[in-house]
């Protein structure tokens, strides 16, 4: 079988059960694989806590959300194995109603846009989400 994370990967978590959000969009690319799928969690941070409590092995979900979850159940992110990635990579977006306004979308790029620029962004990033 010719997979997108490597045929010896495949064959380490082939048994294993994954955890995966009840309805991820990467469901359907881990069921072509023929994985095992726990996909009842409603949140991230259900799946890191059947993590710790021994229910699976395994979490397929974005790095960000993964890192944020583990911090947010208390755990350190050293204690985490990051596998390969698998599937195309994302812009993360943030999504409104139709009748947001206009002027404050555009009040938030701007602001986001000039946190990515002073270093902001980043420093989120680093007390957040790294190891």
């Amino acid at each position: 079988m010719t997979t997108p994370i490597g045929r010896g990967f495949y064959l380490l978590i082939k048994n294993e059960t994954i955890g995966v959000v009840h309805g991820h969009a990467i469901i359907s690319m881990l069921e072509k694989l023929e994985l095992k799928l726990d996909s009842g969690a409603k949140t991230a941070k259900t799946n890191a806590l059947k993590m710790i409590n021994k229910r699976y092995n395994i979490i397929a979900d974005s790095d960000v959300i993964v890192l944020y979850s583990w911090k947010e159940i208390g755990q350190s992110t050293s204690d985490l194995q990051q596998g390969p990635s698998i599937g195309a990579i994302k812009r993360v977006y943030i999504a409104t109603g139709l009748h947001f306004p206009d002027n404050v979308a555009e009040s938030i790029f701007d602001a986001v846009d000039t946190m990515r620029n002073n270093g902001q962004v980043q420093k989120i990033y680093d007390k957040w989400l790294r190891h």
